[in-house]
């Protein structure tokens, strides 16, 4: 997430970033020009607070530009299914109906 932000910050953007589990009540979407989400998956499902967060946005989602980032220890490395991962995102985003124009996943690490 904070290489994200500095690179966007790099390109002249004025970045926000807040943890998914954390966000402050009164934080409104809308208020933004553009809007991107990450989340990692655990056991093949993204975190239940995350769905609700999409879920209580979606209208502002869908209505600004917005992007969707999955983190998840299949997506790389050796002996990882890479397709489960994109998988697995793409039924995250079927089952919230949002569907931002870019979406990426990437390989995660147990810490």
């Amino acid at each position: 997430m904070q290489r994200l932000a500095q690179r966007l910050q790099a390109l002249g953007h004025i970045v926000e970033t807040h943890r998914a589990d954390a966000v402050p009540s009164g934080l409104d979407p809308s208020a933004y020009d553009g809007v991107i989400l990450g989340a990692s998956i655990h056991y093949g499902h993204h975190p239940g607070y995350f769905r609700m967060l999409v879920r209580r946005h979606h209208r502002a989602l869908t209505t600004r530009p917005s992007a969707f980032f999955s983190v998840s220890l299949s997506a790389g490395g050796p002996g990882t299914k890479p397709e489960a991962a994109q998988r697995y995102l793409e039924n995250f985003l079927n089952q919230v109906d949002w569907h931002p124009p870019q979406t990426a996943t990437f390989a995660g690490a147990l810490q």
